[in-house]
């Protein structure tokens, strides 16, 4: 004989762990600092790559000029240039990852709380069935 009850729960947690909780469960195997930095990463390489190119996109709009005054550049003050704005850039985006990334891994850690709880659930609801002697 069928249970409907225990058919309902497994049903609700077979469509919780695909839908609602399958990030969490994939986050479940990772710590903190490990979680936040090596997303801290993923994005600093999209970063340095986003401002190399635009910088390359800068310099060809500006081809003309720069081929024309090359002599009278000033190398160390566009380099200067460059190179803190990307710093300043990098300290912000280093920021912004670690407050959004934590807080993403602290919701994460919630939501697998109640997926846990869940699943201590249908863990007593077995162990009801195996006293009561149906399965």
């Amino acid at each position: 004989m069928v249970n409907e009850e225990k058919v309902r729960l497994m049903t609700k947690l077979a469509i919780d762990e695909t839908k609602l909780y399958k990030e969490e469960i994939e986050q479940s195997g990772y710590f903190r600092s490990d979680y936040i930095r090596a997303h801290t990463m993923k994005v600093l390489w999209a970063y340095s790559l986003s401002y190399l190119l635009l910088l390359g996109l800068v310099a060809l709009y500006h081809l003309e000029y720069l081929f024309v005054n090359v002599v009278r550049l000033d190398i160390r003050e566009m380099a200067l240039l460059i190179g803190g704005g990307y710093i300043g850039i990098l300290i912000v985006v280093i920021m912004f990852c670690i407050l959004y990334y934590s807080a993403k891994y602290t919701r994460s850690r919630q939501n697998l709380r109640v997926y846990m709880a869940q699943l201590k659930e249908l863990e007593e609801f077995y162990a009801k069935s195996k006293e009561g002697g149906t399965v």
